[in-house]
Order: C-alpha cells, then sequence, then structure tokens
C-alpha cells in the first residue's frame, strides 16, 4: 500500500468498485458462507459521498474507497455483532470499535461483517449457526479459523482488505490456508476495544490482505502507538545484507510435509540471496505451546462465558460447550505450572533476539485439512501446532504465502520479529513478494473484477 489510496482503487470510480465487491459476495461469497451480515444500502451510500469528495476535491484518506471486510465479533455500529454465536444474534452496538472507526476516517468503505467460528473459538470456521465457510482454492477443504469468512473475502476478491482477530492464530491461520497475508501485530499495537472477547491476555486484532504493503498501509492507519522505523534496507540485488534471520529447532522443522519443508526452505534460500544470513536456533519446549495456551486462554474464556454456560448451555456449539467445560475442570496446579512455563517461554524468545532479528517457521505442517476432517483432533491440533508458539510472545507475526502443497492448497511461512518489530518483520514480508510471486496466484473462483494487486 506504499502508493496510497490508488493501490487499491482508482479514485473517483468508489462507488464501481463497491458495486462490483457486492454482487460478489452475492455469488461467490454466498456459497462460500462468507458473510453474516452485508452492508449493501449503506455501503453505496458511503460510496457515493466518497465518489464526491474526489470530485470536489476534498481530502482523501489513504484507504479512500476500499471496500473493506470485518469479522463479525468485532463492532460496527447498528449492524448485529454476533460473533457466530445464537447467544448474540440480537446484540446491535450503538457505536463502531476503534479499529473501524479508523479504517472510515482513513476512507475505507465497510461492505460485510464476515463468517467466524463460533465465539472466534476454534480454527474451522464450520459455524452451525450461519453456515459452514469454504476454502476458495478447495471448497472440500477448510479456510482456517477463526477469521476464515475475512480470509476467504480477500482471498476469493471480494474485498481488498479484511479485518480478523488472532488469540491462537486465528488471523494467520486462516491467511496462510487462503493463499494470502495475514498480521498478528505487537500486542498492544491495535487496539481491541470493541471487540468481543476470547482471551484478552492473548487477543489481537489484524489485518488481511493480498500483499504485504497493503498489510503495512493498514497498520499505519490501525496502530494506537507510534512504532519504531525499520532497520535500513540496502538497495539493489541485496537490500536484506545484514539481516540476521533464525529458524528456531527442532520443533518447528519436525514432522512437515515435504512440500512445506521443501517451500519453507526455498523461502530461505531467496531471503539468502536478498543478502540475509538464516541460521539454525535452538528454540527448547515449543512443543508444549498448545497444552500451555490452551490451559492460560482457557481459563479467561470460562470466566468471560460462565454465567451463560451455567443458564444457556444449549446456546452453545456442543463442541466448544464441552471445551469450556473441560477447561473450568482444569486444576489450579495445572495453571500455575503453566505460567510458569510461559515465564520461561517468553525468557527464551526474548534471548534469541540478541542472535537474530527474524524468526522464519512454517504456518501449518501440511495440506489443508479437508472439511470433513474439522472434528478429527488429530487432524486439527496438527493443523494449528506451529502457531501458538508466536501468540505467547509480545512481538508480531506475520503469514505470507510461500508456495503450494500438491494437494492443491496454499502453503505459508511466518515472520516472527521482537515487540515492536512490527515494521521490519513487514519490510522483510514485501521485500520477500518483490522478488516472488506466490500472493499473485487467484482461486479459481476470483476473476478481475478489482484489477491486478499491486
Amino acid at each position: 500500500m506504499t502508493g496510497g489510496a490508488a493501490g487499491f482503487a482508482g479514485r473517483g470510480r468508489v462507488a464501481a468498485e463497491v458495486a462490483a465487491c457486492l454482487e460478489r459476495l452475492g455469488t461467490d461469497g454466498e456459497r462460500l458462507r462468507v458473510a453474516i451480515t452485508v452492508l449493501d444500502r449503506t455501503a453505496r451510500q458511503t460510496a457515493e459521498v466518497l465518489d464526491g469528495d474526489a470530485i470536489d476535491g476534498r481530502p482523501l484518506g489513504p484507504l479512500h474507497g476500499v471496500p473493506v471486510a470485518i469479522k463479525d465479533n468485532i463492532d460496527v455500529a447498528g449492524v448485529p455483532c454476533t460473533a457466530g454465536s445464537p447467544l448474540f444474534v440480537n446484540r446491535v452496538p450503538g457505536e463502531d470499535a476503534p479499529v473501524v472507526e479508523r479504517l472510515r476516517g482513513a476512507g475505507a468503505v465497510v461492505v460485510a461483517k464476515t463468517n467466524l467460528s463460533e465465539l472466534a473459538i476454534g480454527p474451522t470456521t464450520q459455524n452451525r449457526t450461519f453456515g459452514a465457510c469454504r476454502n476458495p482454492w478447495d471448497e472440500q477443504r477448510l479456510p482456517g479459523g477463526s477469521s476464515g469468512g475475512s480470509a476467504v473475502a480477500v482471498a476469493g476478491g471480494m474485498v481488498r482488505l479484511a479485518l480478523g482477530t488472532d488469540t491462537g492464530g486465528s488471523v494467520r491461520l486462516p491467511a496462510a490456508a487462503t493463499g494470502i497475508v495475514g498480521l498478528r501485530p505487537s500486542y498492544g499495537t491495535v487496539s481491541i476495544d470493541g471487540t468481543m472477547p476470547v482471551s484478552p491476555s492473548f487477543d489481537a486484532v489484524g489485518p488481511m490482505a493480498r500483499t504485504v504493503d497493503e498489510i503495512a498501509g493498514a497498520l499505519g492507519v490501525l496502530r494506537d502507538r507510534p512504532l519504531p522505523p525499520a532497520r535500513p534496507l540496502r538497495d539493489g540485488q541485496r537490500p536484506l545484507a545484514g539481516l540476521r534471520v533464525g529458524r528456531p529447532t527442532p520443533f518447528f522443522s519436525d514432522h512437515l510435509d515435504d512440500d512445506v519443508a521443501t517451500a519453507v526452505d526455498a523461502a530461505a534460500e531467496v531471503l539468502r540471496r536478498l543478502g540475509a544470513e538464516v541460521v539454525d536456533v535452538p528454540l527448547a519446549d515449543a512443543g508444549m505451546a498448545r497444552m500451555r495456551f490452551e490451559v492460560l486462554a482457557g481459563q479467561e474464556v470460562v470466566a468471560l462465558h460462565r454465567d451463560r454456560l451455567a443458564g444457556s448451555p444449549d446456546g452453545f456449539d456442543p463442541t466448544i460447550r464441552t471445551r469450556l467445560e473441560a477447561a473450568a475442570d482444569v486444576a489450579s496446579s495445572a495453571v500455575e505450572r503453566a505460567r510458569a512455563w510461559l515465564q520461561d517461554w517468553q525468557a527464551a524468545v526474548e534471548a534469541l533476539w540478541d542472535r537474530v532479528e527474524v524468526l522464519l517457521t512454517p504456518t501449518f505442517p501440511g495440506a489443508v485439512p479437508l472439511r470433513s476432517q474439522a472434528e478429527d483432533p488429530a487432524a486439527i491440533e496438527r493443523f494449528t501446532s506451529l502457531l501458538y508458539p508466536w501468540s505467547l510472545v509480545p512481538g508480531p507475526t506475520l503469514s505470507v504465502p510461500c508456495g503450494f502443497h500438491h494437494a492443491g492448497t496454499p502453503i505459508g511461512m511466518q515472520l516472527t520479529g521482537p515487540v515492536d518489530a512490527d515494521t521490519l518483520v513487514l519490510a522483510v514480508g514485501a521485500v520477500y513478494q518483490q522478488v516472488t510471486d506466490w500472493h499473485l496466484a487467484e482461486p479459481l473462483t476470483a476473476d478481475d473484477a478489482f484489477g491486478p494487486s499491486v
């Protein structure tokens, strides 16, 4: 998005772009179960106003006319915010969440509230109330979750930009599963106010788009605090000269499908050709992250829903209810062990920043699971296993497409940095995309409604 609004759409043509977006949401979007609410009337009205501003020469924001989709656990004034749950179908917030207010202030057009896993819990977006979201690369496969609708809206060409939330990986996973870019920003960088919480200690709001440049532009609009600039990147053929990239072992290299291992190795080689030094770095206990995360986050989730769980247990998806009940039964000693482990884990990752500036890991280890595997614990555990370690540290993690599995589904890599190194992580991802074309691939359902991404 370095080119501002022009990177998304030609000024003065907002109404046409929004109309194309709404048409796609009503066709492919309906089939793929992308949206819970489409804001047809208000989006068209906003587009007309923005077209008028362009004609009259009024100041145009950096996202002028950009159609955006908002995950349906983030408040949009006057629009139901269901969190994908029948318990909240009648909840209508009176004001925008700060992130939505900032997008509107920058000129974006909110066109839809998107489908998600119920209560933003779970990685599948197979929602029993609002429909099972489908992956546009293969409709028999999962889109990832919990921000699946937002990811599919971008991947399927329905919007240029979408917001999701990421507690245990819910931006990064669906972004990688659908071949787009997703950012979990540094903790506290982007406001989570006006977002229905999952686990406030780990919740984050993050943007999703086709390119890293678009993500960077969105973060510039969304962030609550200044971020230090990225380290100077050299011009020419070796812009990453001097950058130290670490590849944590052994957990992140074990048990990968050959296609994923090959794709991430190739991405590391691209970074080397661009001048980076790529080295293996030992990092113990990463395999414990999922278990510890589920204990710690589970306590907060249960606290948020305890009264509803007691009073309206049938209002919960049975799978989620079972998870909440299990979390409620966790012994206090297990919670204390998880807290102690978390301190050790954060210290271990922090120590790596004396040796490297960015960490490179796969986003998930194999092909995107089939929708028929949504209730298969082993398949889902494997699908999500590489996400949790970075949900438990305060720095940013960016998922970037880096290849395709022989099953036909995208492969993603994660770039992780120390706290407030968002601009550095984004700069590395952007340079990678300048010399690769994985992000330009489109699923069969996409067309040229918006022209080429830049």
